[in-house]
């Protein structure tokens, strides 16, 4: 029987012959399938005038427009980082001028009131005010400190 099976090859096609194979394997384990059958390769077919409706063509006014949109855009972004910029720059120069203000207030030597002359007479000691009873207030350096620190 297989030998008349091979001899139809050129007769019938594979699909038939490939389920022909099939049904004689069901029935007889030892019978080889020898057809092969082919996967079918999916076939889409397109109206052709569907595609060519379909297809605008580029509007010039509109690649003009998009072009300004871009260049627009792209100046906005620029004026953004100069705008940033001369913000951080601000910020800067304040914060150099708090930090000149501290520095020049803490570097500040005593004035000539505080400073005793060597000469002179000590006061005895019962007279003199005592420090802790005395509350200085706090020198701008510190209160501008705080003021920069604090939210």
């Amino acid at each position: 029987m297989f030998s008349l099976r091979q001899t139809w090859n050129e007769v019938f096609p594979q699909s038939k012959l490939y389920a022909l194979d099939i049904k004689i394997n069901s029935i007889d384990p030892g019978w080889p399938i020898t057809a092969q059958l082919k996967p079918k390769s999916p076939a889409i077919h397109v109206n052709p005038m569907f595609l060519k409706n379909k297809v605008p063509e580029p509007n010039l006014d509109m690649q003009q427009q998009l072009r300004d949109k871009q260049r627009e855009l792209l100046e906005l972004q620029a004026r953004k980082l100069e705008l940033e910029l001369i913000a951080t720059k601000k910020r800067i120069e304040e914060q150099e001028k708090q930090l000149v203000l501290q520095t020049a207030s803490v570097s500040k030597e005593p004035t000539s009131e505080l400073k005793r002359p060597a000469s002179a007479v000590v006061q005895p000691a019962a007279t003199v005010p005592n420090p802790r009873g005395r509350i200085l207030p706090p020198n701008q350096g510190m209160i501008n400190l705080v003021k920069s620190r604090d939210p």
